[in-house]
């Protein structure tokens, strides 16, 4: 009974060694998922667009613009990928910003969803008891 008490008033671990997790810190995770889970879908749509259409026209037949052209939204496909699942965990401060950032550059064609969940994300990352919950999660 009385570690029921201790770990509701959260003076106390959880038995399988993570730590008790404050409502404060469940709130700012949840305000940080919303933007996270749409930029990372962003990302993967961008990435899975222009792989199809990299399979449909052939790499071979492009030359070099083309390929520039096709590689760059690619590459920021990818890079939203990885920083939204950062975000999603709030890992990392500075990679979840820059997939916030990479999603509001006009060079994807999912770039008017990109900028929906990028501004959001930018306003939520400004946040300041989402900036405590990355710096008590953010390993030096």
């Amino acid at each position: 009974m009385q570690y029921v008490v201790e770990q509701a008033a959260g003076k106390e671990d959880d038995p399988v060694g993570k730590p008790a997790v404050s409502t404060r810190e469940q709130q700012a995770l949840s305000r940080v998922r919303g933007p996270a889970i749409g930029i990372l879908l962003v990302g993967a749509l961008n990435t899975a667009a222009l792989v199809a259409l990299l399979a449909t026209v052939g790499f071979g037949t492009m030359g070099i613009i083309e390929r520039v052209v096709i590689a760059v939204p690619c590459l920021v496909g990818l890079v939203q990928l990885r920083c939204g699942w950062a975000m999603h965990g709030a890992k990392s401060y500075g990679m979840s910003m820059a997939g916030a950032i990479a999603s509001v550059l006009p060079i994807s064609p999912t770039w008017l969803f990109g900028v929906a969940f990028g501004v959001w994300g930018i306003v939520v990352l400004q946040r300041p008891d989402v900036k405590e919950l990355y710096e008590a999660r953010e390993v030096y």
